[in-house]
């Protein structure tokens, strides 16, 4: 597994998938993604569910923050599932899975 820092740099915080979830870091969205296809749990950080929140003229023109994660679910899955496809040469997750 990649090492999230490099060796110099000392951690200063860390905590549990479950700690971020129960803090309110992450927000659990693994019913909708497992819809889509996904096979692990899948969450958001706070700043991505702020970016896919609507504004008050956005949701007043029919949009909102289900159908806009439903839109950005299957672009992750395809990342994920084949990152060269997206133009990526590869594909650097923002967190790893921990069991």
């Amino acid at each position: 597994m990649p090492t999230l820092h490099p060796p110099d740099h000392a951690i200063v915080f860390a905590c549990s998938r479950a700690d971020a979830l129960r803090n309110g870091v992450l927000l659990h969205v693994t019913a909708l993604a497992r819809q889509e296809g996904f096979r692990w749990p899948v969450a958001l950080t706070r700043p991505a569910w702020g970016d896919l929140t609507p504004t008050p003229a956005d949701a007043a023109r029919g949009q909102s923050l289900g159908s806009r994660l439903w839109d950005v679910l299957p672009v992750a899955r395809a990342a994920i599932a084949n990152p060269r496809r997206l133009g990526a040469r590869r594909l650097d997750p923002a967190c790893y899975p921990s069991r």
